[in-house]
């Protein structure tokens, strides 16, 4: 049995990275950046002890929670046991197939996401959202201040990286509001930040494995310029050749280019790839 504050609730278990969000200052502004919900069906990951879930089940027509601890699944599943229209998925949402999910459901007319997500999983599930076809309409998440600031960083910014040009490819981000440490107990060591991230049309290289090879390889060092770093790819044989070739100082970092830059260069290394608009 996992053990209790004085509350009676569950403690946090560092080894899920969880740290419980009860400001409800934060809670107000992160549901109200959602809008009206009142058609949709909201995905929650990783609720946790339910800070968000009773307002969100309240506003919105129906609500799934994707919840890998089992004690805190066992408890919401409780609580909303008389809801038809709530669902607790026990799962890890890494190996969730969310239309499976969305399957559950009907009468809605949009799908929100919404999530306060531990730092070990930020970049995985960012890539998750980005690869997956539910047709969701936008996701608000929030991480910590760091993952933020790679999310949002852009050309030459010493924060931009593999999952800066990422989220680019896949996403229009848009920065709401700081989160104080205050608001989480047990209070963590790092400030936290909520986005919002809406779905685009992505060229259909930028979902490929190689582009996204291509793309851990160019910043694997990143006090090495790209050109040393694109020659550990097995299918370039002089890495400066190929950064010149679309126009680039051989000195450049892998920082300092831009998503279209990226594209181009992913097409010039494997021209077998389709290239057009998805």
């Amino acid at each position: 049995m996992a053990g209790r504050s004085r509350s009676g609730k569950p403690f946090a278990k560092r080894s899920l990275g969880q740290n419980f969000l009860v400001d409800q200052n934060v809670i107000r502004k992160i549901v109200a950046a959602l809008g009206d919900i009142g058609q949709s069906l909201v995905i929650e990951i990783g609720p946790g002890r339910g800070a968000l879930t009773e307002t969100l089940v309240d506003a919105a027509k129906c609500y799934a929670a994707i919840e890998l601890d089992r004690v805190f699944a066992a408890s919401l599943s409780a609580k909303f046991s008389d809801r038809s229209d709530v669902r607790v998925f026990e799962q890890d949402v890494l190996d969730s197939d969310l239309r499976d999910i969305v399957d559950v459901f009907d009468e809605y007319t949009d799908i929100r996401i919404v999530a306060n997500l531990p730092y070990n999983i930020s970049t995985a599930v960012l890539e998750k959202l980005s690869a997956t076809e539910l047709g969701y309409r936008d996701a608000v998440l929030m991480f910590q201040k760091e993952v933020v600031d790679r999310i949002t960083a852009k050309p030459g910014n010493k924060s931009r990286g593999y999952l800066s040009v990422i989220t680019e490819a896949s996403f229009e981000t848009e920065f709401l509001f700081d989160v104080s440490p205050r608001s989480f107990r047990p209070v963590p060591r790092v400030n936290s930040a909520v986005v919002r991230v809406v779905p685009r049309s992505q060229e259909v290289v930028t979902r490929t494995p190689e582009f996204r090879r291509m793309l851990s390889i160019g910043f694997q060092q990143k006090r090495k310029t790209l050109a040393n770093n694109l020659k550990n790819l097995q299918e370039v044989d002089d890495g400066r050749e190929l950064v010149e070739s679309i126009g680039l100082e051989r000195s450049i970092r892998g920082e300092q280019l831009t998503l279209a830059q990226w594209i181009e260069l992913v097409r010039l290394i494997y021209p077998e790839l389709e290239g057009g608009p998805s």
